[in-house]
């Protein structure tokens, strides 16, 4: 539900929001506005509070920029782990589709 508050606006912001939004969608128009406002504004403060958390000396292949491209391309081309095998679809393979399945082949 949306309160009601009332604003002091300059009266050229007014006409201009007014030409952008059209006068019925005055509230909709600032609200997003401020919406988007405080967005930037939150991002800010994450950013200030966690500026300075990683040290220098704890990452010394950060030295030089050089050094963070070989880093980020090592870190590239390592091998992950792609996560267990398919589950085998039903019909495909051993006799019943099922692993260790000793049935006749149904087809």
């Amino acid at each position: 539900m949306a309160v009601r508050t009332n604003l002091m606006l300059p009266p050229e912001l007014v006409a201009e929001v007014d030409r952008i939004a059209g006068p019925r969608n005055r509230s909709r128009y600032v609200a997003e506005a401020v919406q988007a406002r405080l967005r930037r504004d939150h991002l800010k403060e994450v950013w200030d509070r966690s500026f300075g958390i990683l040290k220098a000396e704890d990452h010394p292949e950060w030295a030089t920029s050089e050094m963070v491209v070989e880093w980020v391309r090592a870190l590239r081309a390592e091998e992950t782990d792609p996560g267990p095998d398919p589950i085998p679809v039903m019909g495909q393979g051993e006799a019943g589709g099922i692993p260790g399945d000793r049935r006749a082949d149904p087809r």
